[in-house]
């Protein structure tokens, strides 16, 4: 799963509740969890991220941490084959 569908999830728990009490977790993926958090502080107080040294500041360019140069996920579409094998999970 993208963070695009941890964003539309967060919004969707904000179009219905009116007050929200959100505690922290963790997850294994350091780089990842700080984003999601990031977007979902922003998305609940509707407020836009902006970087505003994006692109200025060097950092870390090699290993997994090379692709979060956004707080956002690039969109993930599955094609062929892989998107018509079962993904296992019970369906209903």
């Amino acid at each position: 799963m993208t963070n695009n569908a941890y964003q539309r999830a967060i919004k969707g728990i904000r179009a219905i509740c009116p007050r929200i009490l959100a505690l922290g977790g963790g997850g294994y993926d350091l780089y990842r969890t700080a984003r999601c958090w990031t977007l979902a502080w922003s998305i609940l107080n509707r407020v836009e991220p902006m970087d505003e040294f994006a692109g200025l500041v060097g950092g870390m360019m090699f290993g997994p941490e090379k692709e979060v140069g956004s707080l956002y996920d690039h969109p993930y579409r599955s094609k062929g084959e892989v998107k018509k094998k079962p993904s296992g999970r019970p369906k209903g």
